[in-house]
């Protein structure tokens, strides 16, 4: 990458970054006006929509990005041609293959790192705010875990293994609590429909 590949990538990544924040900022925003509707339901309380909010964040990033990084190249590229860099850089020899080619490679090193985060980061923290904001507004519950998948439907906990080819559940669990928080039964069955 030679010197006006740096200084192209870097025109491109500062305005699709900020315009990445602008969009983050809004949507953050708005998001806590809906969320605040919520607020006063079980424990659910203002931090507690701000942890979620701060938790979604990633996926909103992976979300926005292809916008944000439309805008930015478009915004970077007008602030080097607003300063007449770019008729600068043409009369230097640099030819249109090489400006789009400088242009792309920015774009497609922002959005390798955003596919990594929106991949291996967000999914897990996305469902780690839904759980906790579901267990703080005191809503029935149903969280997918390592071996199997969890529900709860009032005072029943049902645990599902796994799930089968034509649709059937494999080795099910149901588990009825009373109200004193003690275990009432235990219904096992190795398949259902």
């Amino acid at each position: 990458m030679n010197l006006l590949d740096r200084y192209i990538f870097r025109a491109v990544t500062t305005a699709t970054l900020v315009t990445l924040l602008a969009l983050l900022l809004l949507q953050f925003f708005l998001s806590l006006l809906v969320e605040l509707e919520d607020v006063g339901k079980g424990d659910y309380h203002f931090l507690a929509a701000l942890r979620y909010l701060l938790l979604i964040q990633p996926q909103r990033i992976y979300e926005l990005f292809p916008m944000a990084l439309l805008v930015g190249a478009l915004l970077g590229m007008g602030v080097l041609a607003s300063g007449s860099e770019l008729i600068v850089m043409r009369a230097a020899g640099l030819s249109l293959t090489q400006l789009t080619r400088s242009v792309l490679q920015a774009g497609l090193l922002l959005s390798l790192a955003v596919v990594l985060v929106g991949e291996f980061f967000a999914p897990p923290l996305e469902q780690l705010a839904r759980e906790q904001r579901a267990i703080d507004q005191g809503e029935d519950l149903a969280i997918r875990g390592g071996r199997g998948f969890w529900a709860r439907d009032g005072e029943r906990f049902i645990h599902v293994q796994g799930v089968l080819p034509g649709v059937r559940l494999a080795n099910i669990h149901v588990f009825d609590v009373g109200a004193d928080a003690r275990l009432q039964s235990i219904l096992h069955a190795e398949s259902a429909r």
